[in-house]
């Protein structure tokens, strides 16, 4: 029952965010945005926020962690950094959910969100990892 029900709140979120629309950003919006700071250390950044909200740190996997990108985050509507990275823990029944393709939302020096996002056979990334938009 609880899968069913885990899967249903997914398959809408899903649909929900699929249907969100944003308007574009304009040039004029990017090059006159405020991005903050750049991060320094963004790896420990990250890896220091993933501890404090993962459900076993200790499990917590990192892989092809990639370098810091100008971002807008079309959710919350803010302007800062973004970084990609592979994430892999355990889950409240312990076993491991596998590699997910994920990207943290920085801005001061501060982790602000991580977002995953569901990867379908074509490689086509799918959820709340389309939020946060590369700028350049």
């Amino acid at each position: 029952m609880k899968t069913l029900l885990s899967s249903l709140v997914c398959s809408l979120l899903l649909i929900l965010a699929g249907c969100a629309t944003t308007p574009p950003i304009t040039p004029q919006q990017i090059a006159s945005a405020d991005y903050g700071a750049s991060p320094q250390d963004h790896e420990k950044m990250i890896r220091d926020y993933l501890f404090q909200t993962m459900i076993d740190p200790n499990s917590m996997m990192l892989d092809s962690m990639g370098e810091p990108f100008k971002a807008y985050d079309s959710l919350k509507k803010r302007w800062g950094y973004g970084v990609y990275f592979r994430l892999n823990g355990k889950n409240e029944l312990g076993g491991y959910t596998g590699w997910q393709q994920s990207v943290a939302f920085m801005r001061d020096e501060q982790v602000l969100d991580v977002w995953e996002g569901i990867t379908d056979r074509d490689g086509r990334m799918y959820g709340t990892i389309n939020f946060v938009r590369k700028v350049e």
